[in-house]
């Protein structure tokens, strides 16, 4: 299982459940600081830093895989602020890493899934609008739009 975001919470809690489960778990994250206290909590695992709003970054969590089960990501800031007065650099930071991310995830970890083993899992504040957090809850929909889209396209084989 790789686990993007699995050096802390709600990642490092799904880190530590799944490796009691008995699975081989890869974890990776931006903080190498991070992911060394999180190794040494969970024993056996691989870690790799990389930042999920990288192409490469996410290519190279991958890479020395040979198969991919599931797939969890955790990764991301929430960062709150109104659209009309945050910063486009800020703003493009959200989509960047709960749009583009989970997008390179899936273009580099698919091609190692088997069928019957595909599992990607995100949190989604898109149900429960939050004050402050409109672009990260519009990039939670797209995600769940791509999700579908996925699905409904992995019945086709020439898509």
């Amino acid at each position: 299982m790789v686990i993007i975001g699995g050096s802390s919470g709600i990642g490092l809690a799904t880190s530590t459940l799944v490796k009691a489960q008995g699975a081989n778990v890869t974890i990776a994250g931006r903080s190498s600081e991070k992911l060394r206290l999180a190794v040494r909590q969970l024993g056996d695992v691989r870690a790799v830093v990389a930042d999920i709003t990288s192409e490469a970054g996410v290519q190279e969590i991958f890479g020395e895989l040979d198969r991919v089960d599931h797939v969890f990501i955790s990764a991301g800031r929430l960062l709150l602020g109104k659209v009309v007065e945050a910063d486009l650099e800020t703003l493009r930071c959200d989509v960047d890493q709960r749009f583009w991310g989970p997008l390179y995830v899936v273009r580099s970890a698919v091609p190692k899934m088997t069928n019957g083993s595909i599992t990607f899992l995100t949190g989604s504040l898109a149900s429960r609008p939050r004050v402050g957090a409109i672009v990260t809850e519009a990039m939670f929909g797209a995600i769940e739009v791509l999700v579908k889209g996925l699905w409904h396209l992995s019945w086709h084989p020439s898509a």
